[in-house]
């Protein structure tokens, strides 16, 4: 070890050149020697100091995105909360770094901190460390959300409650949104202890900000400070403001409705955010799901639904989210029964809005809940599979092969027309991706290991016939698929 690190650490070029990135190999070497703390301590600290010569020497934003990635990594195998390095870590990263960023983005610092893929990066690194601090400690890196470290009399500004800041500018608002979350439930601290920062009127702003951002990154992070703050919000009050917001996100912001299209992002990220804690879920539902019906979104919005419920990583138990364990069965119990009875009264150019809602619900929801609606979700989800949208045919052949493993005889009475629409999906690489092609290839192996062979043989000619073309789908792993499902099919036992 004694000769292996040195001779790493040597290999490290003080900048890169474009078009080069031998140095990743050398930095995933020394990644695997971190195993010891004492060399991980070494190691993050040689990595400091050559991230500080890359960034003099105005090097590639891909080089010093690899030192933080690195960095990263390393204190992620750590338990910081009990590091001694702690307070080091601190300071030498999230305030040297988070600060030098916010300068760069005025023009007062190296180009490669300004980087979107940089600030990411070292989002998550700060993030990491301000998580595992005290809670005095992140209170008082809460109070610096939108200052970012930076001294008093520096060109830099925070970005809300201003107008017209350049793009580089906003970016800074990666670094506020990781600060936000991994400041956990101390992060109330931001309008309880700053005078000039309040609830209602930092909500309202991050709403603007959001209506007029261009910058879909940009956008999505502002988007994440608005569900963090109402997910955290610790009053009625609070919630009923996130409420009015939802509903009224132009009057809220104070902002033309005819200047931005982008509404149906900030009122379903508000949506997530409460229904995650169970907290007006009749209210937000009933909203959600009567905008399907509008001509002007309902498409949007059904895409909307399929954030409801996703995993995300600071709107987290980890980071302080107030998650509620039933929070995806409530969802599911109100939203399938009424999907399936607006969907049947819908005209017909709204129905696939309804289909898209349904997919991007049940993408999240574990199998013994989906199981309690079957009768209601069946035809529905034999609909959506005449949807070209491909992410939504995927996720409900990924449905509908749950179903069949779980209740196969809710399944039998329509074995006609699954086997056909999936036929059809497996087929034609031109119209269907490859997960949609194996997944349906799936689904139909799974039917005869599943469902009684005596609804299956009508079918086998036919299915074994039409397998054929899938032998030579341009994609290996669907090409495999195919072979095993038809041999599946061939060997079906004839009654006896």
């Amino acid at each position: 070890m004694d000769i292996t690190f040195p001779a790493f650490m040597a290999n490290l070029p003080d900048h890169s050149v474009p078009d080069q990135n031998d140095y990743i190999v050398t930095l995933e070497g020394l990644a695997r020697l971190s195993v010891e703390k004492a060399i991980s301590d070494t190691l993050v600290r040689r990595l400091l100091s050559k991230l500080e010569t890359v960034l003099q020497h105005d090097g590639q934003a891909s080089y010093a995105q690899a030192l933080f990635s690195t960095i990263e990594y390393v204190l992620d195998r750590r338990d910081l909360a009990t590091d001694s390095n702690l307070s080091y870590y601190h300071e030498k990263i999230v305030v040297v770094y988070v600060c030098r960023a916010a300068l760069a983005s005025v023009g007062s610092g190296p180009k490669a901190l300004i980087e979107p893929d940089t600030l990411e990066i070292l989002g998550r690194l700060a993030g990491r460390i301000i998580h595992a601090l005290d809670e005095h400690k992140r209170r008082s890196v809460a109070v610096e959300t939108y200052t970012l470290f930076t001294p008093e009399g520096t060109s830099f500004n925070s970005v809300i409650y201003r107008q017209g800041s350049s793009e580089e500018h906003r970016r800074t608002m990666i670094l506020s949104t990781w600060m936000l979350a991994s400041a956990g439930q101390a992060a109330d601290a931001l309008y309880t202890v700053a005078d000039d920062v309040k609830f209602d009127s930092l909500l309202n702003e991050l709403t603007r900000l959001a209506l007029v951002e261009t910058i879909p990154l940009i956008r999505h992070y502002m988007l994440k400070q608005i569900a963090l703050l109402v997910n955290r919000s610790s009053t009625s009050q609070g919630l009923s403001v996130a409420l009015h917001v939802m509903f009224n996100p132009f009057q809220a912001a104070q902002v033309d409705p005819t200047s931005s299209t982008d509404v149906t992002h900030i009122v379903f990220w508000i949506a997530k955010a409460l229904l995650l804690r169970l907290a007006h879920i009749r209210e937000v539902l009933d909203h959600l799901l009567g905008l399907l019906a509008d001509n002007s979104c309902g498409s949007a919005s059904a895409r909307g639904f399929a954030l409801l419920l996703a995993p995300d990583e600071m709107l987290s138990k980890r980071y302080g989210g107030n998650i509620r364990l039933l929070a995806k069965q409530k969802v599911f119990s109100i939203c399938v029964p009424r999907i399936a009875a607006d969907f049947r009264a819908a005209e017909a150019n709204l129905k696939p809005n309804y289909l898209i809602a349904l997919s991007g619900i049940l993408k999240d929801i574990p199998t013994e809940v989906t199981m309690t609606e079957i009768a209601t979700m069946l035809p529905l989800l034999l609909q959506s599979l005449d949807l070209p949208d491909q992410a939504v045919k995927a996720a409900t052949i990924e449905s509908l092969a749950v179903i069949s493993q779980e209740s196969p005889e809710a399944v039998e009475s329509h074995i006609s027309s699954l086997v056909n629409r999936l036929l059809q999906a497996a087929s034609k690489p031109a119209e269907n991706i490859p997960r949609v092609r194996f997944n349906a290839l799936r689904c139909l192996q799974i039917f005869s290991g599943k469902i009684k062979d005596s609804v299956l043989l009508p079918y086998r000619p036919g299915i074994i016939k039409g397998l054929l073309p899938m032998l030579d789908d341009p994609k290996r792993n669907v090409r495999k698929m195919a072979v095993e499902c038809r041999a599946t099919w061939t060997n079906m036992d004839e009654p006896e």
